[in-house]
């Protein structure tokens, strides 16, 4: 297992600094989705999923029965489909609010 810690103490200042301000815009792109779009406030609850307590692990699938997991699997498809289409919302948004700024402006009613 390589040493990452290691090799961060080898980068360069510049490629140092380059990294942080990636994650950091990584950051914020999250931060923007969850609450200017909405991209995590999902909930699709299956009717006839096992309840499970806070922080008793996860749920032991290979046990359940075939229909159960195809089941979650269709509740997972949902939830990929619903974050990456508010992540293109997003992405939609950020293009109109530059390339069209004046059209925004002149539509928002305050």
């Amino acid at each position: 297992m390589p040493n990452y810690q290691e090799k961060f103490w080898d980068l360069e200042p510049k490629d140092a600094i380059r990294l942080y301000h990636a994650r950091f815009d990584i950051e914020m792109w999250f931060k923007a989705l969850i609450h200017t779009v909405g991209g995590f406030g999902y909930h699709f609850w299956m009717k006839g999923m096992d309840k499970l307590k806070r922080g008793s692990g996860t749920q032991c699938m290979h046990c359940k029965t075939d229909d159960y997991r195809e089941r979650v699997r269709a509740k997972t498809v949902t939830y990929h489909a619903y974050v990456n289409l508010a992540a293109i919302t997003q992405g939609l948004l950020c293009y109109f609010a530059i390339h069209h700024s004046k059209a925004v402006w002149q539509s928002f009613g305050t």
